[in-house]
């Protein structure tokens, strides 16, 4: 078998340094309405908008949950262990194909199941800034940006009885609603209302408005933080 000279090993590997990427990671994370296609359509966009095909948006969703199902106590739980290991593997093929992955930000859709207590929901800020502060810390990252969906109950008349609301009230709808606003900015991210988007029953999106939600997520996220000569200041560091 023929040897390889020493100058064409250097040679190989000063082309793989050459041609070596930074790959863009995300996370498409939350509840029911965090579905495939609208982390998908997130992706596409994204990928259009930025002119960069390499663009990857990691999705891991759990119906039902609440927020206390990914961390409760100071701790992570169960839905932070998927999350982690779903980013995880993405990054192990990226670094497989000699490229470096840098996570940048988290899509994230959540809150539903949150409405119904009022002690989680006072807890909720927390708990998501723990959330965020411990992806930064296993990901070696300071640059994650959230992307926080707000979310809303079907606006027909049939769901202002909290029987049809699976006992929420419209008041305890808002208040959730006010909590993620809020907590968009004390994170130094972006919050994008899901008010308009056509529900089918009491939360969930229909998939086509969930493609167009996902659409204008990746539109409102690349025109503050990705558009060449945004006027955005922000740190992109979170929880300050």
């Amino acid at each position: 078998m023929q040897k390889i000279s020493r100058f064409t090993l250097l040679l190989l590997l000063s082309i793989t340094l050459v041609h070596a990427k930074e790959i863009d990671v995300y996370l498409a994370a939350g509840q029911s309405n965090a579905k495939a296609i609208w982390a998908q359509s997130i992706q596409s966009e994204l990928r259009r908008l930025s002119n960069n095909q390499d663009l990857q948006v990691v999705h891991s969703h759990h119906p039902g949950n609440w927020l206390n199902a990914w961390w409760k106590d100071d701790q992570p739980q169960k839905n932070y262990t998927d999350n982690y290991n779903a980013v995880q593997a993405k990054f192990k093929q990226i670094l497989a194909a000699g490229n470096t992955p840098i996570f940048k930000g988290i899509f994230w859709f959540q809150g539903e199941g949150d409405t119904r207590s009022p002690r989680d929901k006072a807890l909720y800020k927390a708990r998501f800034k723990a959330y965020i502060h411990r992806l930064e810390s296993d990901f070696q990252s300071s640059e994650i940006t959230p992307v926080i969906t707000v979310i809303d109950g079907n606006s027909a008349p049939k769901y202002d009885d909290p029987k049809n609301l699976a006992g929420r009230t419209r008041q305890d709808v808002e208040g959730m609603r006010k909590i993620l606003f809020e907590l968009s900015e004390e994170v130094n991210g972006l919050a994008v209302d899901s008010r308009d988007y056509k529900r089918g029953d009491a939360w969930h999106i229909e998939s086509s408005d969930l493609i167009a939600l996902g659409q204008e997520s990746a539109q409102l996220y690349y025109e503050k933080f990705l558009a060449p000569n945004n006027t955005s200041t922000d740190s992109n560091q979170c929880c300050n």
